[in-house]
C-alpha cells in the first residue's frame, strides 16, 4: 500500500490531470460504472464534524474521510482499495485533496457551461478562503415586505437584509408541490397533475395579488428523500436572495453615510444600474452570507 502523508496532490499531479481525472470520474457515474453516494456527516457536541464522502470508479473504491472544528482543526484522508482483492491501495493523509478537488471540478463546470468567448469568471462558494469584507455590519430578517422580494435599508451602525416571507413561502410551496408531483412506477407521486396545478395557481396568486396573505392548500407529508431535496434547494434559494443583497453591498451599490447635521442618522443609497452585477458576484462571500443567517 501507498502511504503519503503531508505531500500535495498538486506535488503529484497537475491541475490539468486532476480536470481530466474527475472528468472521468463523473462520465463513468454518467454512464452507470462510477458510483458516488451523498456526504455523511457527525456533528460532535464540541462542535468537531466527522465526514464521509464515499465512491466508487473503475478499478478502486473508497471514501474520503473529513474532522474540522470550525476550520480551526481540519484534517483530511483518502483511502482506496481494489476492486477485485478489497486490498488497500493509497492512503493519503493531510494532501490539500480538498481544496484541489474543488478548484477541478470547479473547472469543469466552467469548462461546459461558460459562453466561448468569455473572459472573466466569479467564485463562488469560497467559504472561510475569501477576502471580501463588508464595510459595515449587514443583518438579515424575514419580513412581509409585500412589495419587494428583498431589500436593503439602514439601521443603527449597519444594514439590515429584508427577505419578503411571501417570497420564501412561495419558493416553498412551488418546490414542494413538484416535488409531490414527481415520481415514477415503483414511487408514484403525491399529488395529481390537476392537484398540482391548483396548488401552484393559488401560490401565485397569493404572492402576485394578495401579497402572502391567501395560504395555499395544505400538502401531503413528502417522504425523507424528497423532504431532503426540498430543503436543499430552499437553503439554496434563501442564499442566493442574501448573496445578491450582500453583492451590492460588496461592490459599493450601498452607500451609508452620516448627515451633516445629525451624526446619528443613515442615509441609504442604491445606484440604480449593477444589479446584474450583483447577480454575478452574488456569493464570491458565501462565508458573510452564512454569519447573516446566523
Amino acid at each position: 500500500m501507498l502511504f503519503l502523508k503531508n505531500t500535495p496532490i498538486n506535488h503529484i499531479l497537475s491541475i490539468h490531470e486532476m480536470i481530466e481525472s474527475i472528468e472521468d470520474a463523473l462520465k463513468e457515474i454518467a454512464l452507470g460504472r462510477g458510483f458516488d453516494l451523498p456526504r455523511r456527516r457527525i456533528h460532535h457536541p464540541n462542535k468537531m464534524i466527522f465526514g464521509l464522502l464515499p465512491g466508487s470508479v473503475r478499478g478502486a473504491m473508497g471514501a474520503y474521510l473529513q474532522t474540522d472544528l470550525d476550520r480551526r482543526i481540519h484534517r483530511e484522508t483518502v483511502i482506496l482499495y481494489s476492486v477485485e482483492s478489497g486490498a488497500p491501495l493509497i492512503l493519503f493523509q493531510d494532501c490539500a485533496i480538498n481544496e484541489n478537488r474543488t478548484a477541478a471540478a470547479g473547472a469543469i463546470g466552467a469548462k461546459h457551461l461558460a459562453r466561448a468567448n468569455a473572459s472573466r469568471a466569479a467564485l463562488f462558494g469560497s467559504a472561510g478562503r475569501d477576502q471580501i469584507r463588508l464595510p459595515f455590519d449587514v443583518f438579515a430578517g424575514l419580513y412581509p415586505t409585500g412589495d419587494f422580494n428583498a431589500h436593503v435599508e439602514p439601521v443603527a451602525g449597519g444594514a439590515l437584509i429584508l427577505i419578503n416571507a411571501g417570497l420564501m413561502d412561495l419558493l416553498f410551496t412551488v418546490l414542494k408541490a413538484n416535488l409531490a408531483a414527481s415520481g415514477g412506477p415503483k414511487d408514484p407521486p403525491p399529488l395529481r397533475d390537476r392537484q398540482t396545478t391548483m396548488v401552484l395557481a393559488e401560490a401565485f396568486n397569493a404572492y402576485i395579488y394578495g401579497q402572502g396573505s391567501i395560504a395555499a392548500w395544505p400538502l401531503p407529508r413528502l417522504d425523507s428523500d424528497r423532504e431532503q431535496i426540498l430543503g436543499f434547494v430552499l437553503r439554496a434559494g434563501e442564499l442566493f436572495v442574501l448573496g445578491h443583497e450582500l453583492g451590492h453591498i460588496v461592490r459599493g451599490h450601498v452607500r451609508l453615510c452620516l448627515d451633516a447635521a445629525d451624526g446619528d442618522i443613515g442615509v441609504y443609497t442604491l445606484e440604480a444600474e449593477g444589479s446584474l452585477e450583483a447577480g454575478v458576484r452574488v456569493l464570491p462571500a458565501i462565508s458573510m452570507v452564512r454569519r447573516a443567517l446566523g
